[in-house]
C-alpha cells in the first residue's frame, strides 16, 4: 500500500483565528491587522531567553507558516507569555521593527489595500492607515483610543492560533486515523495520513473537497496537497502561484489530466474563483512526486529563511536545481535542517506523525477501597480495563496502536508508562498481555540498574528488602515504589493507530492463509518488545552495498503509532512474513555484473553447488585469517589476479582452523570476485569461494587480491 499525505494548509492563519474570534464577539467591523504586544521586544525578553534567542539560528517562514524549518518548539520565552521560543525566533528573523517595538506581523486583504505591510512598525502603519468616511471606527492600542482608522488592529496571540488549530484536528479526524500538527513554527496546517481511507468517500480529490467543505462551514477557507511523503503534500499546498505560474505548470504534458484538475480557469475548487485562485486541492500522482516537485520554488522546500537567501544569491531558485545538486555537497553550504529537508523531499528520509490527542479518547479507569498490591494484582486490572478499551474500540469501530497507562500510588505520586503494538487491534488479550509485559520489563530494568550502580544483585536486593521492610518508600524510585506501595487508581488510555489494511477473505469469512503469519508474527512482536524493549527486538534490513559486512543492518520494527508514516510497520511485517530463500545458482555459469562502482566475476565451478545460497546466514565479524592451515609450510600467499596460481600452493590435504574449530576441505567452488569500495580507505578486491568440508558443512572464504591471504567470513548453517 503506498503511504499517501494530505497536508491541510489555512492561508494566512493567524488573521483566519482572530478574525473568527472577533466575529463570535461580534467586534469585527473593519479590514484587520495583527501586531505584537508591546513587551514583545528584545528588552521584554529575560535575560537567558534574550541570549538564547539572539544567538539561536531562525527559521525562515511566514506568519502564517510560509518557507519555513526546524522542530518542535523547545520552552516558553521569559517575560513573553505564551510565546515558544521557536516562534520568538522566527517573529524576530521575519520582522525586524519587533525587536524594538510593537510591529504588524499579519493583515488582511483589505488592510494590504490600505497600504498596511506585515513588518511594518505600528506607528507607521497606524499612519498609512487612511480614515473611513463617515465612520468612527476606534482602534485600541495599548488601551486608549487612536482616533477614526480604516484598519482595525488588534493583538496577536500565536498561542491561541496554535490551540484553535489543535482543534480542528476534530474536524479533521473523520477523513483519516492520523492527524498532526506541523512542527514548523508558527505552524498553520495540520497533516493527515490518508492512506487506504479515500475508498470511503470516492477518492483523493473527493476527500480533501469534502473536508475542505467542512471548513467553510466552520467559517474557514483552506488549500489541500495530497503526495507520497509529508515534504511533497507540504510543498504542494504552500505553494501560491500566480495565473501564469500555474498555466506554466499544467502546461506540462498530460499534466492537467493527471493531475485531476478540470481547466486553467476552473479547477478542482469551487468553481466560482478563476486560475490559481480555484486549485483548492493539489495532488500528485502516486508515485510520482519528484518530476512535479521540480518546478516548484525553493520557498515551497521548508527550508531555513537564511539558506533560502543563500540559495537565491547562488541563482537556484526552483526545487528541481536543488536536489540535483550534489549531496555531498550540500552541508558546505547550507544548515543542517536545509540538507535534512532536502532528503526528505528526495525520499531518503522519513517523518513521522505524531498524532493529536483525541478530543474524546477512549479512557478506562479503576479504583477501588482495596488497593492494588503487586505485579499479580495489577496484570488484573491491566486485563480488566483492556476489555473495557476493547468494547468501546469495538462499538467505535476504531483500532489501537497502543495504550498509555497512569497508576496513582497510596502516596499520591504517579507514574506513567506506554505500551505499544507493531499492528493496530482491538483484541483486549493482546492489549493487557502488552501492557503487563511492559510494566514488568520496566520495574526489572529499574532493579537491574540499581543492583549494577550498588554493586551486584545480592546488594540491590539487599537495599529493596531493606525499604520494604520499613514500610515506606524511601530511597526507591520510579516503577521500584510499585514494591513497596500500593496502587489505588489505574487509567489507560488507548492509542488511535492507522487501520491495517483489509486483506481478502473466502467465501466463509476465515482468512486466508497467507495473511495468518503476518497477525500472529505481529502479535508475537507487540510482547517481545513489551517485555524487552523496543531497542532490543530487531529486524535484519538489507544495505545497497555489495560488501557483505557492510550489506545488512539491524534496526528496530516500526511503531503502529508512530510508524514513519502510514502503513510503515504493516509493510515491514509484511516484508518479514514474506522472506524466502534466495535463488540457488551462486555458482552456476559464467557472467559479469556491474553496479556502482562495483565488478562482480564469477567463473565455472570446480564443483558442483547447485542449492548453495549466494551469501550465507552467519556472517563472522571479522573475518577469520586462515592462511596457515590453507597453504603449505612456508608459502606466501599469491598477490595475482589470476584464480588459478592459488592452487598450487594449497596443502595436500587443505584444512580450515577458526574459533578453535578444524574443518577438512573437500571441495572448492569457483571464485565470485568483487571489487568495489574503491573511492573510500577500505577497498575491498577480494575472490570468495563456497568451501565444502568433510561431515557436509559449508564455509565462505576470500582470498584478498592485495594481500594473498585467505580469510573466513561466513558459515552455510
Amino acid at each position: 500500500m503506498v503511504t499517501r499525505i494530505l497536508c491541510l494548509r489555512l492561508p494566512n492563519w493567524p488573521v483566519q483565528a482572530a478574525a473568527r474570534r472577533l466575529r463570535v464577539r461580534g467586534q469585527l467591523d473593519s479590514p484587520l491587522a495583527l501586531r505584537t504586544r508591546a513587551d514583545w521586544t528584545d528588552a521584554g525578553v529575560s535575560v537567558a531567553a534574550g541570549a538564547v534567542a539572539v544567538s539561536g539560528r531562525g527559521a525562515g517562514g511566514g506568519a502564517g507558516g510560509g518557507a519555513g524549518g526546524g522542530g518542535a518548539a523547545a520552552g516558553v520565552v521569559g517575560g513573553l507569555s505564551g510565546v515558544l521560543l521557536e516562534d520568538w525566533r522566527l517573529v524576530r528573523e521575519l520582522f525586524p521593527a519587533s525587536r524594538s517595538g510593537p510591529a504588524v506581523v499579519a493583515v488582511d486583504r483589505g488592510a494590504w489595500e490600505l497600504g498596511v505591510r506585515p513588518g511594518l512598525p505600528l506607528a507607521e502603519a497606524r499612519s498609512l492607515a487612511r480614515p473611513v468616511a463617515g465612520r468612527g471606527v476606534k482602534s485600541v492600542v495599548g488601551g486608549g483610543a487612536a482616533g477614526p482608522l480604516a484598519v482595525q488592529f488588534e493583538e496577536w496571540r500565536p498561542e491561541e492560533d496554535r490551540r484553535e488549530l489543535e482543534e480542528l484536528a476534530l474536524i479533521a479526524r473523520r477523513f483519516a486515523p492520523v492527524v498532526a500538527l506541523d512542527s514548523l513554527p508558527l505552524p498553520d496546517s495540520l497533516l493527515l495520513d490518508i492512506t487506504g481511507c479515500e475508498h470511503l468517500f470516492g477518492g483523493e480529490a473527493e476527500l480533501a473537497e469534502e473536508l475542505l467543505g467542512e471548513l467553510w462551514g466552520a467559517g474557514l477557507r483552506g488549500v489541500a496537497g495530497i503526495g507520497g511523503r509529508v515534504s511533497t503534500a507540504w510543498a504542494m499546498a504552500h505553494w501560491d502561484p500566480t495565473d501564469a505560474e500555474l498555466r506554466g505548470f499544467l502546461g506540462q504534458s498530460g499534466m492537467s489530466e493527471r493531475l485531476g484538475v478540470l481547466g486553467v480557469s476552473g479547477g478542482v475548487g469551487t468553481g466560482k474563483a478563476s486560475g490559481a485562485a480555484s486549485w483548492r486541492v493539489r495532488r500528485l500522482p502516486r508515485g510520482e512526486d519528484r518530476p512535479w516537485l521540480d518546478v516548484l520554488p525553493i520557498t515551497a522546500g521548508r527550508l531555513p529563511l537564511s539558506d533560502v537567501e543563500i540559495l537565491r544569491d547562488l541563482g537556484v531558485l526552483q526545487l528541481g536545481r536543488l536536489l540535483n545538486l550534489p549531496r555531498e555537497d550540500l552541508p558546505a553550504r547550507l544548515s543542517a535542517v536545509a540538507v535534512e529537508r532536502v532528503q526528505q523531499l528526495r525520499g531518503v528520509l522519513s517523518e513521522s506523525l505524531v498524532n493529536l490527542p483525541e478530543a474524546n479518547p477512549i479512557v478506562a479507569e479503576w479504583s477501588e477501597e482495596q488497593p492494588a498490591s503487586g505485579l499479580r494484582d495489577l496484570h488484573w486490572v491491566l486485563g480488566r480495563l483492556s476489555e473495557l478499551v476493547s468494547g468501546e474500540l469495538v462499538r467505535r469501530r476504531q483500532m489501537c496502536g497502543g495504550v498509555e497507562c497512569e497508576l496513582k500510588l497510596g502516596s499520591g505520586e504517579w507514574l506513567q508508562f506506554g505500551a505499544g503494538l507493531v499492528r493496530p487491534t482491538q483484541d483486549a488479550g493482546l492489549l493487557g498481555e502488552v501492557s503487563s509485559l511492559r510494566l514488568e520489563y520496566l520495574l526489572s530494568d529499574e532493579q537491574r540498574r540499581i543492583a549494577a550502580g550498588v554493586g551486584s544483585v545480592a546488594a540491590g536486593a539487599a537495599v529493596a528488602g531493606a525499604t520494604e521492610a520499613a514500610g515506606v518508600g524511601a530511597g526507591v524510585e520510579g516503577f521500584l515504589r510499585l514494591v513497596v506501595e500500593p496502587v489505588v487508581l489505574l487509567r489507560m488510555r488507548a492509542l488511535a493507530a492507522q487501520l491495517p489494511p483489509a486483506r481478502q477473505r473466502n467465501l466463509f469469512g476465515e482468512l486466508q492463509d497467507v495473511s495468518e503469519p503476518v497477525e500472529q508474527l505481529a502479535a508475537l512482536v507487540s510482547r517481545l518488545t513489551g517485555r524487552l524493549g523496543r531497542e532490543r527486538v530487531l529486524r535484519v534490513g538489507e544495505r545497497a552495498d555489495v560488501r557483505p559486512e557492510y550489506s545488512v543492518r539491524v534496526e528496530p520494527l516500526p511503531d503502529a503509532v508512530q510508524a514513519g508514516g502510514a502503513g510503515a510497520a504493516e509493510r515491514a511485517l509484511w516484508n518479514l512474513a514474506g522472506l524466502s530463500g534466495a535463488g540457488a545458482g551462486a555458482c552456476a555459469g559464467t557472467g559479469v555484473k556491474s553496479g556502482r562502482g562495483a565488478v562482480v566475476v564469477r567463473e565455472g565451478a570446480l564443483q558442483d553447488c547447485d542449492g548453495v545460497l549466494p551469501r550465507p546466514l552467519r556472517l563472522l565479524e571479522p573475518a577469520v585469517d586462515v592462511t596457515a592451515g590453507l597453504l603449505r609450510e612456508g608459502e606466501v600467499g599469491v598477490v595475482d589476479r589470476s584464480p588459478l596460481l592459488w592452487r598450487e600452493q594449497l596443502r595436500r590435504v587443505p584444512v580450515v582452523v577458526a574459533e578453535g574449530q578444524r574443518w577438512e576441505v573437500e571441495w572448492w567452488s569457483g571464485a565470485e570476485r568483487l571489487q568495489t569500495a574503491w573511492w573510500t580507505e577500505r577497498s575491498c578486491q577480494r575472490d570468495y569461494h563456497v568451501v565444502g568440508v568433510r561431515g557436509g558443512g559449508r564455509l565462505w572464504l576470500y582470498r584478498d587480491l592485495t594481500t594473498g591471504r585467505w580469510y573466513l567470513q561466513g558459515v552455510f548453517d
